[in-house]
């Protein structure tokens, strides 16, 4: 953990935005964090409900689910953190994926919550962040460790023939996956259905030798093989 300065105070309660995909839990969530009294809880379903709520609360906190069906969830990261510069943005049940996660603090996130969080670590993580401290989960810590090891004694470099070998329509699939779009966002940018962009995305990643949409978008963005 790694602390930064807070300009909250401790005799205020901590707001907490739950913007979360999933309603069950959502409603499970708000339920249960309600409970404490040191917690303001708002619970919001989409990044347009949330929007509503941040500038008018000024949240202290805000968990945000890592596996959003319909939006590149990094990106959401950032709008929150431009519309709420003091808030910290906690990522719940992100994908176990080192570079992911890199991008996700990129965005601006200062902690992640793991999927199987008891209610006492998801509490501790929820009140650090409030203080202002990064968090990052134990059991995901060997995980990052790993993806960084891995990174450090074994660069890649892209292959620069790579993007030539793709069609004109694979390289605007491929632009777009780097901008953050989803394959339904893509789908509707680009006037075809969501499974030809499936198909697309499978392609691109057989040119390109990578093997995750993650992947796929680092490339697109940096250039740069993870």
């Amino acid at each position: 953990m790694r602390k930064r300065q807070s300009s909250t105070d401790a005799s205020q309660p901590i707001v907490v935005v739950l913007l979360l995909d999933n309603r069950v839990l959502r409603d499970a969530v708000g339920k249960m964090l309600s409970r404490e009294r040191d917690l303001h809880i708002i619970s919001a379903g989409s990044m347009a409900t949330a929007q509503r709520f941040l500038n008018p609360t000024r949240p202290t906190v805000v968990i945000i689910d890592g596996n959003h069906a319909d939006v590149d969830t990094r990106v959401v990261v950032s709008g929150l953190k431009r519309a709420s510069p003091s808030a910290s943005v906690l990522v719940m049940d992100p994908p176990p994926v080192g570079p992911v996660m890199i991008e996700f603090v990129k965005a601006g996130a200062s902690g992640f919550i793991a999927k199987d969080a008891s209610v006492t670590d998801l509490l501790f993580t929820i009140r650090s962040a409030g203080r202002g401290l990064q968090i990052l989960p134990t059991a995901l810590t060997a995980t990052l460790f790993d993806y960084l090891a891995r990174a450090s004694i074994q660069p890649t470099f892209p292959d620069p023939d790579a993007t030539h070998r793709m069609t004109p329509r694979e390289r605007e699939v491929f632009d777009l996956v780097g901008n953050g779009l989803s394959n339904k966002a893509i789908a509707r940018r680009l006037e075809i259905t969501t499974n030809t962009v499936k198909g697309h995305v499978h392609n691109i990643l057989e040119k390109t030798a990578l093997h995750t949409r993650v992947e796929l978008a680092l490339r697109a963005r940096t250039g740069i093989n993870v």
